[in-house]
């Protein structure tokens, strides 16, 4: 190719681009609700099972075990494409069922529809993720951040899509989840593959600049969600209110196809530097006839060279002494005489579960990702028992905080990790701390309770989603990435049944012993009703606690703190646990990153010794 790195700009940071998009609607699984009443009608179906084809959904969400398996032996394009036409089966099917154009089928053959759609996800991150990786060996921490963080917009994404351009048709939004994500996975797969990592410091530099642009974008997209969940959404509607709204999902839409600056700019400023180079060097070779500068240097190399080079091989056998090998180049970084897999190094699947580092891992990521899923999916029933009649402002606000827990977990652990070389486990075991500080809060609640816990577990959930996929990558290796990281993302599954289920458990428990007089209105002690959301009122409830509400007639809930206290308690309880065992693997992985970290400076110190031979 006439210019190698050019193409390289191109299919490298373009594919993260493409990578991006994907991330950014594979939040398909959290649009249920936004036809889940349309197929209950068609369907004809009890709410019991309604909510076993959410099961279906989400258990299919959790299983991609399938797609890292695969994703040792095929390319990312192949992953990618299959992980598109399991949505074009799945949720193609769901609009064939919803528009009545085939007759109902059994509820085991919708069961599986709706895990052909909620699958589809799993091969798209998949794909993304290794990929990203491999491309970005020595940038983990923030390719993770992004990725992860456009995951948690995802849902806010498509609510601000589905209500502006498909307000009461479920079967248009529908047919969006079966094109939008088909298209731009066939985008992808021109530019989604695997491409040689930066080759200098000044290539490095460059990915810095590149992802802090990438991370002003993606929190510039996050304001304006938050900004369109917190004003917008409830400024009465009026017919400057419409105009404006026929504008937000147009500004979003810009805001999502922005990335692309970045990939161009660097074809930009490459084509410039490579016309620069040409003109300076058909002038040497048409204006200099004798090259003094290179007799410069042969006399420098002539009277120092021995002793010039000698300092050159010393700096050389010993960073190669030190370095010992390069996990982010897919090397080991130390081997023994019995060839003993040693963290750090590739391993497979069966191997690192013969490690007690793995488990330690496994471990800790379900105490901390189970107890925030399990809040996640029960805000609805822990707003209503604190008195809140509506609580989509707060699943907005933990996706829209998940996001910045994301982000910054990606940022803040990368720094640590090259500046000290402070393991990244250390910020797993740190984010559990506000977690548990988030469910006292809840267990025993003041004004503001729910706002603030919703936010720290939002932030938490990011937080432990996000550190996770460069942990892993790191302790065990690139080459069967994809298979370890989808066999600990089960404990999402998992630690969400375990927890809900207790939820659940003590919800019934304490609605029998909750005795209302039905019918009657409960008030604070303003006079207004709670869970209100009527202009100033919605504002002040928010910040306000109250233990009642409005009993309907033939209702059995729960109202009060005490309906999750024992709940919140546990789960305070179990985070504790799982604090412990990240200290435990911190400890043990202490050495890993000291490498690593040495590793990097190595390549670094080889990459300036190169230039300057040069």
């Amino acid at each position: 190719m006439e210019n190698s790195r050019a193409w390289r700009i191109l299919y490298k940071w373009v594919g993260f681009v493409c990578a991006i998009w994907i991330q950014s609607i594979s939040g398909n699984n959290y649009t249920f609700a936004n036809y889940a009443s349309d197929l209950k009608h068609v369907l004809d179906y009890s709410q019991v099972e309604l909510n076993t084809l959410s099961v279906a959904k989400d258990v299919g969400k959790g299983l991609g075990l399938l797609a890292g398996c695969l994703s040792e032996f095929l390319p990312p394009q192949i992953i990618l494409l299959i992980g598109a036409g399991m949505g074009v089966l799945g949720y193609g099917s769901t609009w064939l069922i919803i528009s009545q154009r085939v007759p109902p089928p059994a509820l085991w053959q919708m069961c599986i529809v709706m895990f052909l759609g909620g699958n589809s996800t799993t091969w798209m991150t998949t794909a993304c993720l290794t990929t990203s990786l491999r491309n970005f060996p020595e940038s983990r921490g923030p390719v993770t951040g992004i990725l992860k963080g456009f995951v948690g917009l995802s849902s806010a994404i498509f609510t601000v899509i589905c209500s502006s351009f498909f307000t009461g048709s479920s079967q248009a939004f529908i047919l969006l989840l079966v094109f939008v994500p088909l298209l731009i996975c066939i985008v992808g797969a021109f530019f989604l593959r695997e491409v040689p990592s930066s080759t200098g410091p000044e290539e490095y530099v460059e990915e810095e600049k590149c992802f802090s642009s990438l991370n002003i974008l993606a929190i510039a997209i996050a304001l304006y969600l938050l900004g369109y969940t917190l004003i917008f959404r409830d400024v009465e509607e009026t017919f400057s209110s419409r105009i404006i709204s026929k504008f937000v999902p147009w500004i979003l839409l810009i805001l999502l196809v922005s990335p692309i600056i970045v990939p161009m700019r660097l074809l930009v400023d490459d084509w410039f530097i490579t016309e620069k180079n040409r003109k300076e060097t058909a002038n040497l070779e048409n204006g200099i006839k004798e090259p003094l500068l290179q007799k410069v240097v042969l006399t420098a190399a002539a009277g120092g060279g021995p002793a010039q080079g000698n300092v050159r091989e010393s700096v050389t056998c010993e960073t190669a002494k030190s370095k010992g090998g390069d996990a982010y180049n897919g090397k080991q970084l130390e081997e023994g005489d019995d060839n003993k897999k040693q963290l750090g190094d590739d391993h497979s699947m069966l191997e690192a579960l013969r490690t007690l580092d793995f488990w330690l891992l496994f471990v800790g990521y379900l105490t901390g990702i189970g107890a925030a899923m399990a809040t996640n999916n029960n805000v609805a029933q822990i707003g209503g028992s604190l008195g809140f009649g509506d609580v989509t402002m707060f699943v907005s606000l933990m996706s829209i905080f998940g996001f910045f827990g994301r982000i910054i977990s990606g940022t803040l652990s990368e720094y640590y990790f090259r500046s000290k070389a402070i393991p990244r486990t250390v910020w797993m075991a740190a984010s559990k701390i506000p977690m548990v500080i988030g469910f006292l809060i809840l267990a025993f609640p003041t004004p503001g309770a729910l706002i603030i816990g919703s936010t720290l577990t939002g932030a938490c959930l990011g937080f432990h989603a996000t550190i996770i996929v460069p942990v892993a990558s790191e302790m065990f290796g690139l080459k069967s990435f994809g298979l370890i990281l989808n066999v600990i993302n089960l404990d999402m599954s998992l630690g969400s049944f375990l927890f809900s289920y207790l939820a659940g458990a003590v919800y019934d428990y304490e609605s029998q012993h909750t005795k209302l007089p039905l019918g009657k209105d409960y008030r604070s002690q303003d006079g207004l009703t709670v869970g209100s959301t009527n202009g100033v009122n919605m504002w002040s409830d928010l910040i306000r606690f109250s233990e009642v509400a409005t009993a309907a007639e033939g209702e059995t809930q729960c109202y009060g703190s005490h309906c999750f206290e024992l709940l919140f308690l546990v789960m305070a309880f179990v985070l504790a646990i799982g604090f412990m065992l990240d200290v435990i693997l911190t400890l043990r992985v202490r050495p890993l990153y000291r490498k690593l970290a040495k590793s990097i400076r190595s390549n670094s110190e080889l990459d300036l010794i190169k230039k300057l031979e040069v």
